[in-house]
């Protein structure tokens, strides 16, 4: 019991016990009180942080959201980098006096050298059928391939070669259409390709580069 109330209440003519019974439930209602109000102001902080929370998940999944659905420009250059393994390469066959033919198929994947656009990060097959004359030390190929995002949308390539032997192949490349975001793809471009000796026995590896220019064509 705080003194100055004791002095209070005597000046009142009252008793020093009946001010105490007085001042005891004042106290502990006002007690009450206070922690009823922090108590609601706690679980005010906690609805506020849950909420802000829930509202940061929203907008990272819309961004997210965003970005994958972002278009290609309608036109553009290009210079994108890419990977070729064939793990079960196919035995040629002899089609004449030092003459071969073979087909291929072989898993792809490119990254567009700027970092997004055309062909980043995407995921390929490719099939070809190629015929070498060890006599003329010539090799001609000709090829489809198949690109897929993560969207699901696919590009489609064709691929023409026909030139000396030597350790880079120089391939005319051809957009012919594609599907989602790439339909109407359109362009040609060069491939600069690079036999590699592969890391496993039996299996053939290269790399290279695509580089020209592409359109969207609106339908």
């Amino acid at each position: 019991m705080p003194a100055n109330y004791l002095r209070r209440a005597k000046q009142l003519g009252g008793s020093p016990e009946a001010a105490t019974n007085n001042f005891q439930p004042t106290s502990r209602r006002n007690l009450f009180e206070n922690f009823s109000v922090f108590r609601g102001t706690k679980i005010q902080e906690e609805t506020m942080r849950t909420v802000t929370s829930i509202s940061v998940s929203l907008l990272l999944a819309v961004a997210a959201s965003g970005a994958t659905a972002q278009q290609l420009p309608a036109e553009g250059k290009f210079s994108i980098s890419y990977t070729l393994t064939n793990s079960s390469p196919v035995k040629p066959i002899s089609i004449g006096k030092d003459k071969e033919f073979t087909v291929s198929s072989s898993m792809m994947t490119g990254m567009n050298d700027a970092g997004s656009g055309l062909l980043h990060n995407m995921t390929g097959r490719c099939l070809s059928a190629v015929v070498t004359d060890k006599a003329a030390k010539t090799i001609e190929g000709h090829g489809y391939c198949t690109y897929a995002d993560a969207d699901g949308d696919q590009v489609f390539e064709k691929t023409d070669y026909n030139q000396p032997s030597g350790p880079t192949i120089l391939i005319q490349g051809q957009w012919i259409g594609g599907t989602g975001k790439f339909t109407g793809l359109e362009g040609t471009f060069e491939i600069h390709h690079s036999p590699l000796k592969a890391a496993v026995d039996g299996t053939v590896q290269g790399v290279g580069k695509k580089i020209g220019t592409y359109k969207i064509k609106t339908m």
